[in-house]
């Protein structure tokens, strides 16, 4: 019988891991249906260990995406979970990449299973913050014990999207992809972006990328600038076209070309529309703005949110790494929903919508693991998962 070797989420990966071959990824705790959490699996979402483990799989046999993008073939599984992960839904959601056997997420099966992937990957990202925070920073003020109710919550808020994704009408497809751009609260009132609201969530994690990287004052005093600076190029007056400083993801290419669809005058108008609202709506420019400018502030001054300044090197590395990735989700989601509301095709706005799916409810799970304590007395290593080798 093969060897088995455990590399946790803590340890520091060794150049040619990819040579080895990942039999399984051992997950840690997280809020389930048999420890407590009976409702999350009324709500279509599935297990889907054998799906993680050949997403491992994959990515551990190929060259991939390290810190800022880097190629690598060092296995991780902090990088596994915090973009490598994510990036690989949100290319098989574009259908930029066919997906493994399991997650073809035109089906319900796959999208159940899809939501469990980030149901897992938003509250092990929430438990890494936290934990962070409380390494670095001393304290952290979000802390909120995690009960049943607020799993339930967190998923009844996808329930119009589920329903509308693969087995709803054209019209409740592009209705779902309009009322995303703004989310659940289309006017000024909203302060910080919700994981829903495709523009909202866009230009408030650009905001907090922004605040903390250089020139900000909020980083590491002693920490190396990473040669990608800058991270994330924007104009406030341009609406999503934020470039990088790290190779873009197949998905985001794939959204730059839904956004060039859009055509014509009838195209030209529905898109004017989408983007100034009716009524109180706030215009999606004005959103964009607002909160660009709103995670700036919030985040570029480390006695607000979080004092990022005591961070070690590597923990603001992939800090930096993952929200640069999580910038692009949002990008993406937001210009492809914007396209299929504007020209009205029904495949592209299911694959929007997919992706809405896919970041809400990675987003909503985070902000629970975030605040829940029930890591807190135990190690980064016992509180994240790990692979499990055979060599």
């Amino acid at each position: 019988m093969a060897a088995l070797v455990a590399t946790t989420l803590s340890a520091v990966p060794s150049a040619g891991a990819a040579n080895q071959q990942i039999k399984t990824v051992a997950l840690s705790y997280y809020p389930w249906s048999d420890n407590g959490f009976p409702s999350v699996t009324k709500f279509s979402v599935t297990k889907a260990q054998s799906v993680l483990d050949e997403l491992a799989r994959e990515y551990a046999q190929d060259v991939h995406r390290g810190l800022y993008g880097r190629a690598t073939t060092s296995l991780d599984p902090q990088a596994f979970f915090m973009w490598w992960l994510p990036n690989r839904l949100f290319d098989i959601a574009s259908g930029a990449v066919k997906p493994p056997k399991g997650l073809d997420m035109t089906t319900d099966a796959g999208m159940d299973r899809a939501m469990w992937l980030t149901h897992i990957d938003g509250y092990y990202f929430g438990t890494w913050l936290r934990k962070d925070f409380l390494q670095f920073q001393g304290h952290w003020a979000y802390n909120n014990v995690l009960d049943d109710a607020a799993v339930s919550g967190a998923y009844q808020q996808l329930e119009t999207g589920r329903a509308a994704v693969n087995q709803g009408s054209g019209a409740d497809v592009l209705a779902f992809n309009q009322s995303s751009l703004r989310g659940k609260d289309p006017t000024p009132s909203q302060s910080i972006g919700d994981a829903g609201d495709a523009t909202g969530i866009y230009a408030y994690d650009l905001g907090f990328l922004v605040g903390i990287s250089p020139p900000s004052v909020n980083t590491p005093p002693d920490a190396t600038t990473p040669p990608e600076t800058p991270l994330v190029t924007y104009s406030l007056n341009q609406l999503y076209e934020a470039s990088y400083g790290i190779t873009e993801p197949p998905y985001l290419a794939a959204a730059r070309r839904a956004e060039a669809t859009v055509k014509g005058a009838a195209d030209t108008a529905r898109m004017q529309a989408a983007v100034d609202g009716s009524g109180n709506d706030e215009s999606l420019l004005a959103r964009q703005q607002r909160l660009i400018t709103a995670g700036i502030a919030l985040w570029s001054n480390p006695a607000l949110a979080g004092d990022i300044t005591k961070w070690s090197q590597a923990e603001w590395d992939k800090l930096l790494t993952l929200t640069t990735y999580s910038v692009m989700q949002n990008q993406a989601m937001a210009m492809s929903s914007l396209a299929a509301t504007s020209t009205g095709n029904v495949p592209l706005g299911r694959q929007a919508a997919r992706e809405v799916l896919l970041f809400w409810n990675f987003g909503n799970i985070y902000k629970l693991g975030v605040g829940d304590p029930h890591n807190d007395s135990v190690s980064m290593q016992d509180a994240l998962p790990h692979f499990v080798m055979a060599n």
